[in-house]
């Protein structure tokens, strides 16, 4: 059952149907997104009635909520959740850590969640990313979770201000890794730069050097016939001496 057929049903579900529906919701593998069942018409008004308002509470808690709020307020929510409601909200609750978090440890996780074991808490994880709702890459001997992308939850309106500052630190953020990125990426051009042109002042150099010696070499030649010149110019041959 996904949201869109919840979302239909909503609209002649009344009593024992109704309760049943959000039942089926809240452990549906498809849906993660509850807002739009917690604010229609019909399942707001479970909340009027003190034998209905639990419907209307474990609703809100999928929505917005996580297993540590569960805990502490679980008597008010009114609700004794399944194994299958308690997975679920688990996964729900690894999406709100993701969506803060680059790298969660196990131990985290375990402690704020409430594992059993590291195979539990990756059976979770292998199923959120089976599903498509978190991505990234489970380091067992390190126990940490790399987080590359998650989906969304839902906001409540008294969110909205802690979302904005969320969202300022991050915009601040990733615009510092810009700059230190285009500064490396300039540093390493800089860089790139001055290497050939020392291997150019340097290849000009040796060519200097070889014109240089090449040039010596040719001098050297050139005074060696010149002294064979004038060497025979200072010796007379005996026949072409007058008596």
């Amino acid at each position: 059952m996904n949201l869109e057929t919840v979302e239909t049903l909503l609209q002649s579900s009344k009593g024992a149907a109704l309760q049943d529906l959000i039942k089926q919701s809240l452990i549906s593998p498809s849906i993660f997104h509850y807002e739009s069942i917690l604010t229609h018409a019909s399942v707001k008004a479970l909340e009027e009635s003190p034998d209905t308002k639990k419907y209307y509470n474990v609703l809100k808690l999928f929505a917005y909520g996580t297993v540590t709020d569960y805990r502490k307020d679980k008597e008010v929510i009114g609700w004794e959740l399944n194994d299958a409601e308690s997975q679920k909200l688990k996964l729900l609750s690894i999406i709100t850590l993701a969506s803060q978090y680059h790298e969660v440890a196990y131990d985290s996780l375990l402690e704020m969640i409430g594992f059993e074991s590291y195979q539990k808490l990756e059976e979770v994880l292998i199923s959120g990313i089976t599903t498509g709702i978190i991505s990234g890459k489970m380091d067992q001997e390190r126990k940490i979770f790399y987080v590359t992308s998650t989906i969304g939850r839902d906001v409540q309106l008294s969110d909205l201000s802690k979302m904005t500052e969320m969202t300022e630190a991050w915009a601040t953020k990733t615009k510092g890794i810009l700059v230190e990125t285009v500064n490396m990426q300039k540093n390493e051009a800089a860089q790139e730069a001055k290497v050939k042109n020392d291997e150019k002042l340097l290849n000009e150099e040796i060519r200097s050097v070889k014109e240089a010696l090449k040039l010596e070499q040719e001098n050297r030649k050139s005074g060696m016939f010149t002294a064979k010149a004038d060497t025979s110019e200072k010796f007379i041959r005996k026949d072409t001496i007058d008596i």
